[in-house]
């Protein structure tokens, strides 16, 4: 019995300490999916930390897969997270935000989680040149 409650503790632990995986979906206005394309996520927030660790605010870089998808996997949790995705199609560049709510669990769609806050997009030039604010 006591081995069992150690092993419940653990997995406790491990699936709290885990973040939450987002799934993107690509296509054009057409309804033809947009495979294989460059994605970049950047966190728009200020170096921040999760026990021991820094969370960075460094820019990923990720493709889509065949399907029109992408999912990004264990993102943090630990406070409201917006972040930049960037979709590099064949002839423009999609720009938009997500914006998650503190201790999601498990996938979410990124189009339920929009860029909004109090009715205004979040998407505006400061965010637009968030590089340059996180880094100055």
């Amino acid at each position: 019995m006591k081995r069992l409650a150690i092993v419940a503790a653990l997995l406790f632990l491990v699936t709290a300490a885990r973040g939450f995986d987002v799934d993107y979906h690509f296509q054009d206005f057409t309804q033809t999916l947009q495979t294989n394309r460059p994605v970049f996520i950047t966190p728009l927030w200020y170096v921040n930390s999760a026990g021991t660790n820094f969370l960075t605010p460094d820019r990923r870089k990720f493709t889509n897969d065949v399907n029109g998808g992408l999912t990004v996997l264990n993102l943090s949790s630990n406070n409201l997270t917006a972040y930049r995705v960037e979709f590099l199609g064949k002839f423009q560049t999609m720009i938009f935000t997500n914006v998650f709510p503190a201790g999601l669990t498990g996938v979410v769609n990124s189009v339920d989680y929009p860029g909004y806050l109090g009715g205004s997009i979040l998407y505006d030039n400061a965010i637009k040149n968030s590089g340059k604010l996180l880094y100055d």
